[in-house]
């Protein structure tokens, strides 16, 4: 899901953000998916802390609509089984959009999925 037509660049302080240092268990990517005319940015935190993240699209006037998809499990190696099918389900909630930029908190040990319409 959510993988979009082109790759669009994302960076921290100029640097791609891939977890390396000063990023604080950061991992993120963004593509846009022109025949939806929406942008899914993808940011994991793996750290043990909850994250103050804001996200701005340079290029675009104003932002229409945005909501995240968050995936959440204190365990990094849990999953859906059997026996547990809902450990880990996902939570979808609008987010504040600002202009062309979104700021937010992102939970520990999470995934979330921003999906931006332009």
């Amino acid at each position: 899901h959510y993988k979009g037509t082109h790759v669009l660049p994302l960076t921290m302080e100029g640097r791609v953000v891939v977890g390396d240092e000063g990023q604080n268990g950061l991992y993120a990517s963004s593509v846009l998916d022109a025949e939806k005319d929406r942008i899914y940015i993808k940011v994991a935190n793996l750290s043990d802390h909850k994250q103050s993240i804001t996200l701005v699209l340079k290029g675009l006037k104003e932002i229409s609509e945005g909501k995240v998809i968050t995936f959440h499990s204190e365990n990094l190696d849990a999953e859906n089984t059997l026996d547990e099918p809902n450990l880990i389900t996902p939570i979808q909630q609008a987010v504040h959009v600002g202009g062309n930029s979104i700021s937010t908190m992102i939970a520990a040990k999470s995934f979330n999925v921003f999906v931006i319409t332009k």
